[in-house]
């Protein structure tokens, strides 16, 4: 209380022009803490709402990662079930059929298909095929039938225009394997 006393005191002793100098001073004083105050404030809501976006845009690429990775695994379920299939698939025999039940005279193939690790899981087996003449119909009918399998894939397609209105083609197929299980 006394110290309280002896400000009153100082106070009511003053002149006018010195009472109004200390009142400016003051009042700046406290307009300039609180400005500073106000200034930190904004400055680290500002630095806060950048981290919010950043965390934010790491949150969403972590979300396509996590859905691509269930889309890959669902993809790799399908294919291991669909590669569970009882009998061996064949993919020198599976072309041959085709073209022989399709009425379509390729090339023989002049070697096995080629297989190479895919992955830790599978190898892939690939197979090229050549027609020397077919027509665009032909061709047309052999895709839609292998596009059917499942097992199968077109690795690429190059077709060459020979005379008499006929085409050239050279197939390039693959399929996976199953690595076998080692213990």
């Amino acid at each position: 209380m006394e110290a309280l006393e002896k400000v009153s005191a100082f106070i009511e002793n003053l002149e006018t022009k010195a009472f109004y100098t200390y009142l400016g001073i003051i009042l700046g004083g406290v307009l300039l803490v609180a400005g500073g105050i106000l200034f930190r404030y904004h400055r680290n809501i500002n630095a806060l709402d950048e981290q919010l976006a950043q965390v934010n845009d790491e949150r969403e690429k972590v979300q396509e990662v996590l859905t691509k990775l269930a889309s890959v695994q669902k993809q790799r379920e399908s294919v291991d079930r669909l590669l569970d299939e009882k009998e061996p698939f064949r993919l020198t025999e599976y072309i041959l059929k085709l073209t022989n039940d399709l009425n379509i005279r390729p090339v023989k193939p002049d070697r096995e298909p080629k297989d190479t690790p895919f992955d830790d899981r599978y190898t892939e087996s690939e197979l090229n095929v050549q027609f020397p003449q077919m027509d665009m119909q032909q061709l047309t009918k052999l895709l839609e039938e292998m596009n059917i399998n499942k097992r199968i894939y077109t690795k690429s397609l190059e077709i060459a225009k020979i005379p008499k209105q006929k085409i050239e083609v050279k197939l390039t197929i693959g399929t996976l394997l199953k690595k076998p299980r080692t213990p």
